[in-house]
């Protein structure tokens, strides 16, 4: 079986050295502490990543992507999750359509990202 993991690791460098720096907004959530009895909430978080970002062409504007949206290429380590997670993007907070990932075999190389305002 071939290693993919030197692909992800060039993807890596790729996209650390020629990316854009964005925000990736983690809103506070809050669980259940099963041996206090207590609810306990976590304060969300900003953090800096690298991205290549890119506009959708005109061929690819139909079905789930919008006119207007973009698409964020984020190195494999950057855990993303549409339904609460938010891009700063140039003082603008985008949210998350799409997460999709770009495998080689069973390695993620990237993941792709549709982000709509």
């Amino acid at each position: 079986m071939i290693d993919f993991t030197a692909l992800q690791t060039t993807t890596t460098d790729l996209i650390n050295s020629i990316g854009s720096t964005l925000t990736l907004k983690k809103p506070s959530s809050s669980t259940y502490d099963v041996s206090s009895g207590e609810i306990v909430t976590v304060d969300g978080t900003t953090t800096a990543i690298k991205a290549i970002i890119e506009s959708y062409t005109s061929q690819e504007v139909q079905g789930l992507v919008q006119a207007g949206d973009l698409k964020i290429m984020v190195t494999h380590d950057n855990i993303i999750e549409m339904e609460k997670d938010t891009i700063i993007l140039q003082d603008r907070e985008y949210n998350i359509i799409n997460v999709m990932p770009e495998l080689q075999g069973d390695v993620v190389l990237y993941y792709n990202v549709q982000v709509r305002r």
